[in-house]
């Protein structure tokens, strides 16, 4: 069972672990036993294995000897159970005991799934690394779900009210980066940017400062964060990679070096570097087996990761979808509206991908309207520059031309975001028949590429600006009959707005797509260059 994912169903689980009960990278991943290894190291592997084996002999031999089961047949399930621990072959088991095989499988199973469920009703007991006299702790996670859950000006007042109460050290630091991340997520730029200016953190600052090792790297990874947030990708991006590794380094198992190889995997992604960012995905499943109970929020952020990874993946691209479905499904349960526009953006671009372009379109529009309700403009920044670059790319392009000028609003200037933005509207331009307007957005979007050192990006903006012509360079007259022919079959699609129903915004840009002459003669013109 190569593939099977111990995690699906009990049965799954129960074969899983019986079949690979001397694996113990496969017993990290079967949820019956991955408990035993929270808070271990790699060194000390088998000593937990044998701690297993211990388990499971122990039940199996507490239900054989109940007095309702006949001897015979408890004595012959016992010994097929020390049998798989011992690592004896199956048909030298069969052949000791004088079984058939199918009757072999059939008391394996039996004893298997009794085992199993004693298994899981008494579970050994873990630290979880939290201890509930940290009100500093119970505050951060406070305002991260609040500001998860969209409503990110209630997690700034309660940030401010502690951090203007806090003494000074390491942790109103601490408070103050977080402050700042839910200022930037209720849209107040500026006065994060004020924040981050006086925060002077040395780095020979003595350790006692620190509530704890935790604590600290928090505050890096939170700094790293409001960094690429504010439009310094570059050095942002270089720090949370060293945190990365140097978490991997030091073997931490919390879930704020979780968040961190999460992080970095969807930086990996987003510049295509894709065999770093499945390293990073190795990383952080292996990080989450370790883990007693992790957040939901984790869990997501694996399936995205997971998702975005299968980009390049012929094998794995078919289970795309399962995983940000499964994102989606997670993230509304739990009430995540951040995570909910993660996994729905993603949702746009494989649909887009696979041509689906109505799939994509509702989507679109589902994601729209959640991220209208969420306070302050990080949200509906990020789903409105995540629509306008996919959905430019489908039969329904022009339902974004009000919305590509209305985000702009919200976007900080020189950002990874403004680029993709930018990019988004020099592509529109140039479908719409408008090669030398597009040329302005599409040198900014390179510059910006350049910038944040996003190859990715970079080669997209090249192609646009390579073919800007390409599509309407051999016949322009049917292209724009066949596309007026579709419009009128189908109706215009319906626009997508940030702010109601506001044409002054898209004056510039939904004129009539009818040819004049003076554009066939700058087509005509464009076409000899």
């Amino acid at each position: 069972m190569p593939r099977a994912n111990p995690e699906s169903a009990f049965e799954v689980a129960v074969r899983h672990l019986f079949r690979h009960v001397r694996d113990v990278d496969a017993l990290r991943r079967n949820p019956l036993v991955h408990t035993f290894f929270a808070n271990t190291l790699e060194v000390q592997d088998g000593a937990v294995l044998r701690e297993i084996h211990d388990r499971i002999l122990g039940e199996s031999a507490t239900l054989c000897n109940k007095p309702k089961e006949p001897a015979l047949q408890a004595r012959r399930r016992h010994a097929i159970i020390v049998a798989l621990c011992a690592g004896e072959s199956v048909p030298d088991t069969i052949v000791r005991l004088g079984l058939s095989r199918r009757h072999y499988y059939r008391e394996r199973h039996a004893i298997s799934t009794d085992v199993s469920r004693a298994i899981m009703q008494t579970t050994p007991k873990a630290v979880t690394g939290v201890e509930l006299g940290d009100p500093l702790r119970l505050l951060i996670t406070r305002a991260e779900g609040l500001v998860d859950q969209g409503f990110a000006n209630k997690a700034a007042t309660l940030l401010e009210e502690a951090w203007s109460c806090a003494p000074d050290g390491g942790t109103k630091s601490a408070l103050r980066f977080e402050l700042a991340a839910a200022l930037v997520a209720g849209g107040h730029t500026d006065r994060a940017a004020d924040l981050l200016m006086k925060a002077v953190v040395s780095p020979v600052e003595p350790k006692a400062e620190y509530v704890d090792d935790c604590l600290r790297d928090r505050q890096v990874l939170a700094e790293a964060t409001l960094a690429m947030e504010i439009g310094r990708d570059g050095e942002a991006r270089c720090t949370l990679e060293q945190l990365a590794k140097r978490q991997l380094f030091d073997d931490r198992a919390d879930e704020t070096a979780l968040d961190t190889i999460l992080r970095c995997g969807d930086w990996y992604c987003g510049c295509a570097r894709l065999p770093e960012a499945r390293r990073m995905l190795d990383h952080a499943r292996r990080l989450y087996r370790r883990l007693v109970r992790p957040s939901v929020r984790l869990q997501i952020g694996i399936s995205l990761l997971s998702a975005n990874c299968a980009e390049d993946a012929s094998n794995e691209f078919s289970l795309e979808r399962h995983w940000l479905k499964e994102a989606l499904t997670l993230s509304i349960s739990s009430g995540s509206a951040e995570r909910a526009l993660d996994a729905i953006s993603s949702l746009i671009f494989f649909y887009v991908s696979v041509g689906c372009d109505d799939e994509a379109y509702a989507y679109a529009k589902y994601g729209l309207a959640i991220a209208k309700t969420t306070e302050g403009s990080r949200l509906l920044e990020m789903m409105g520059v995540q629509i306008a670059v996919m959905l430019v790319r489908t039969r329904h392009w022009r339902s974004v031309d009000t919305l590509l000028f209305e985000v702009e609003k919200f976007a900080l200037p020189k950002s990874f975001r403004w680029g993709l933005l930018k990019q988004a509207q020099g592509s529109f331009l140039t479908r719409a028949g408008r090669y030398r307007d597009a040329q302005s957005p599409l040198l900014q979007a390179y510059e910006i590429a350049r910038s944040v050192k996003n190859r990715k990006l970079e080669g997209i903006v090249l192609r646009e600006r390579a073919g800007r012509a390409a599509p309407y360079r051999l016949d322009n007259r049917k292209h724009r009959l066949d596309e007026r022919c579709r419009r009128n079959s189908r109706g215009a699609p319906e626009r997508l707005y940030v702010m109601g129903d506001v044409r002054g915004s898209s004056a510039r840009i939904a004129r009539s797509p009818d040819p004049s002459p003076g554009s066939r003669s700058e087509e005509r013109a464009v076409a000899t260059q």
